[in-house]
């Protein structure tokens, strides 16, 4: 039989032509197995505060479109019963849903892993294995403006993002970030964002993603 991709199911980049007898085997197998990357296939958005724009839904669209069986998963609230430190750093902001949304992104890349994303993205295609397969990966932009964030990359100044993450769960440079990003105790626009970021690059193993290559931002 000819393999096409109509009769052809892949099982981590094994292709198996399935018969009668064993086709429900495989779909399960496929299942049990819902992705061969070290970065587990959950995407994380955050949206509270007020009611969602149509262009937000869009745009998270737009990427959920280029990860097709991915589990989505849209926070619209902290977690209830979440740790008291926790509850501490996301109430330390007071009313700033910037801060706020900086705390609580932590918590799925710790507790759960996949790839967060901020709702400005316009997906044009997915991110590549090779931050599929990473421990972490954050992104990062031109030099900044904001030395607190800054890294150096290649011989220049850089500036840490946080609008594509990804993680495993539990992994020890997510771990690291995170004991960080609690100890903070400034309510600075950023410290518990991209300064988080920026000092776990310095420590290194971080996967750098350039979001410029991968998604229009807007």
């Amino acid at each position: 039989m000819q393999l096409t991709k109509e009769n052809t199911i892949r099982v981590h980049r094994q292709e198996i032509t399935p018969g009668e007898a064993f086709a429900e085997q495989a779909r399960q197998a496929a299942q049990a197995m819902p992705s061969r990357h070290g970065i587990p296939p959950i995407l994380h958005f955050i949206w509270f505060g007020h009611e969602e724009p149509e262009l937000v839904t869009w745009l998270r669209q737009s990427v959920v479109d280029q990860y097709p069986g991915w589990k989505v998963k849209v926070w619209r609230d902290k977690p209830s019963g979440w740790p008291q430190e926790w509850e501490d750093a996301f109430q330390r902001g007071g009313d700033d849903l910037v801060h706020k949304s900086d705390v609580l992104r932590w918590w799925p890349l710790l507790t759960q892993g996949g790839i967060y994303f901020d709702s400005d993205f316009f997906g044009v295609r997915p991110l590549p294995d090779s931050v599929l397969g990473a421990e972490f990966a954050g992104s990062f932009g031109g030099r900044g403006k904001r030395p607190g964030n800054r890294f150096k990359l290649w011989g220049k100044q850089r500036s840490a993002l946080c609008g594509i993450l990804a993680s495993i769960p539990h992994g020890k440079i997510v771990t690291a970030m995170v004991k960080d990003m609690l100890s903070v105790q400034t309510q600075e626009w950023g410290a518990t964002g991209m300064n988080v970021l920026a000092r776990g690059i310095k420590r290194g193993g971080v996967h750098l993603i350039n979001p410029a290559q991968i998604y229009a931002v807007g």
